[in-house]
C-alpha cells in the first residue's frame, strides 16, 4: 500500500487510544518483584507515569508489586490491567533501596567531600574567575544542583538531615 501524508495521519490517528501522556516504546529488562519471588519481563514503553511489560507466560501478580529495571532503578508499581502475558503498571514512586544497595548509597554518601565545592568555588572566587557572568552562572548551578544531590541521597537511604555544623 502506498503512504501518503494523509494516509499517515490516519494511520497515527488509530495508534492515539485517548491517553493523556504519550508512550514511548522500549525494550528494557526488568522484573516484576512479589515478596522473594521475581518474575522476568521485557518493558515494552513507558510513559511519564507508568509501564506496559511483556512476561515470558501468562503469570499473575497481585496488584501492588515492585518493579526492578536491569539499570538498577526500582518502582513501587500498581498493576492497572493485564491481558494474556502483557500488564499494565502504573509508577507510584522509588521502592526502598535492598540492604545491598542501601549501604554501596551510604558508602558513596559518606564518601562526598564533607564542604562540598566550597574550597574550589572560594578559590575561583578569589581569582576572580566569576566575573565572567556565564562561568559565575555555571558555579551557581553546580552549587544548587550538588546540594541537591545530597539531599535527595540523603532522604534516600533514610539518613537524618545534617546539623548545620555537620
Amino acid at each position: 500500500m502506498w503512504m501518503t501524508e494523509d494516509s499517515d495521519k490516519i494511520n497515527s490517528d488509530k495508534i492515539d487510544d485517548g491517553r493523556r501522556e504519550k508512550r514511548h516504546g522500549v525494550i528494557k529488562r526488568a522484573k516484576i518483584v512479589v515478596g522473594k519471588s521475581v518474575i522476568d519481563c521485557a518493558v515494552v514503553n513507558v510513559s511519564t507515569s507508568g509501564v506496559r511489560v511483556r512476561t515470558g507466560a501468562v503469570v499473575v501478580v497481585p496488584e501492588h508489586v515492585v518493579l526492578r529495571f536491569s539499570g538498577g532503578c526500582a518502582f513501587v508499581a500498581q498493576r492497572r490491567w493485564s491481558r494474556g502475558m502483557e500488564m499494565g503498571f502504573v509508577l507510584n514512586g522509588p521502592a526502598p533501596l535492598t540492604e545491598h544497595a542501601a549501604l554501596k548509597a551510604l558508602s558513596a554518601f559518606e564518601a562526598l567531600p564533607s564542604n562540598d565545592l566550597e574550597a574550589p568555588i572560594r578559590i575561583l572566587r578569589d581569582a576572580r574567575f566569576f566575573d565572567d557572568p556565564v562561568l559565575g552562572q555555571a558555579a551557581e548551578e553546580v552549587e544548587a544542583a550538588y546540594a541537591r544531590f545530597k539531599a535527595i541521597l540523603r532522604a534516600r537511604i533514610a539518613l537524618k538531615p545534617l546539623e548545620p555544623n555537620d
